[in-house]
């Protein structure tokens, strides 16, 4: 099967993980229809498919042994559309949530199988540039449904809900182009696991999720205005966030040749500097769009040059396990961004709102940025240390 077929089956997989923001841009809106949930319960709604995510990011390293990754990818694919749908039959404050968390369960198996999918049919240059491929249709994706969302959600968040049924679109396609390679085989003395490369990477990936969740999670309640002109706004800036974030996956090929062992470090930076457009204003057009084209050029380039690192860290057998292993780490740091930035910046700071947020993030993510740039021992990658 030719590589063309490959890769638009990860582009496939990557555009599914985008129905994960279907709820960002009616956040104001559900805040103010479940008035007796506590606001970080609603932000969370954008972060609570990283609960079961990042479970089953870590099974899918041992499923992989046991089930083919064909089968799998198409399993999580059918389980982010039927649960995307669930809140439909019910209005309860807790269908969704419990819905929002496992659409994560399908969300964790496209997200560590992706990479395990690249990892399998590409190498060296070509995996990094598919890897960015993937990177760019994920913010595809984010654009889709964010951009959906902010247009059909205007009058009511409960059509957002119908977005989901893309994902059954997108397994039909799955089903056409990804190829079955069966499951994976272990040599007679080979093991899964992963080394400190890896763990050190997963640390400064937890950092960088936890930060740039604060865009996707604040931006609705950030802005001044009524309702609708909210969603709109909202639906708009994070159209404009995953636009920017597509096109630094698509260019990242060329900014890691230049940028090298610093690439991490400048993607967590340009976070930093995102959060200080986004203090500036909760109004004026110009901080805020500048806000959401640095967090987006932020997250095109960490995530995907991270999925590539880590590839190149541990034996081939053990990528889905290490790839895992940084999708728990993106998923716990969406998971606890709400709550944690929220204390940091009203417990810590004394600043509590978004704006407290943002200043949390602007501070935190210029320290990591400085951190990881002094420790190569993160970013540089030694094929010979495989293990």
């Amino acid at each position: 099967m030719g590589k063309w077929k490959v890769k638009a089956a990860v582009v496939l997989m990557s555009l599914c993980q985008g129905l994960q923001y279907t709820v960002s841009p009616v956040l104001n809106q559900i805040s103010r229809h479940y008035r007796s949930v506590p606001t970080s319960m609603i932000q969370t709604l954008v972060t609570a498919p990283a609960l079961a995510s990042m479970v089953m990011a870590l099974i899918s390293g041992w499923l992989v042994t046991k089930i083919s990754k064909k089968t799998l990818v198409l399993s999580g694919s059918f389980l982010m559309g039927a649960m995307g749908l669930l809140p439909l039959l019910s209005d309860h404050f807790w269908v969704l949530f419990a819905s929002r968390i496992m659409l994560g369960v399908g969300m964790g198996l496209l997200m560590a199988l992706s990479t395990a999918v690249i990892a399998e049919h590409f190498e060296g240059g070509e995996r990094s540039a598919t890897m960015g491929i993937q990177g760019a249709s994920v913010g595809v994706g984010v654009l889709l449904a964010s951009s959906l969302a902010g247009m059909v959600g205007k009058a009511d968040f409960h059509a957002v809900y119908f977005i989901h049924l893309l994902a059954f679109a997108e397994m039909i396609g799955l089903a056409l182009f990804l190829p079955e390679t069966g499951k994976t085989r272990l040599q007679t003395d080979e093991k899964l696991k992963i080394n400190g490369r890896v763990l050190a990477l997963c640390a400064l990936t937890f950092l960088e999720a936890m930060f740039f969740s604060a865009f996707t999670t604040n931006i609705a309640l950030h802005l001044v205005g009524d309702a609708g002109a909210v969603t709109a706004r909202a639906g708009r800036l994070t159209a404009v966030f995953s636009a920017t974030q597509i096109v630094a996956g698509m260019a990242l090929g060329f900014v890691s040749a230049r940028t090298k062992r610093f690439t991490l470090s400048l993607g967590v930076l340009l976070c930093a500097l995102g959060s200080l457009m986004l203090m500036l204003s909760a109004t004026e057009p110009v901080p805020l769009v500048l806000g959401a084209v640095l967090f987006g050029i932020s997250q095109g380039l960490f995530v995907p040059h991270a999925m590539f690192e880590v590839s190149e860290m541990v034996s081939s057998a053990s990528v889905a396990l290490a790839s895992a292993c940084l999708t728990v780490a993106i998923n716990v740091g969406q998971l606890v961004s709400p709550a944690a930035l929220n204390f940091t910046a009203s417990s810590v700071l004394g600043r509590a709102g978004t704006r407290g947020v943002f200043e949390s993030v602007a501070i935190g993510g210029a320290a990591a940025a400085l951190i990881s740039a002094a420790l190569p021992f993160i970013q540089t990658v030694h094929k010979e240390e495989k293990t």
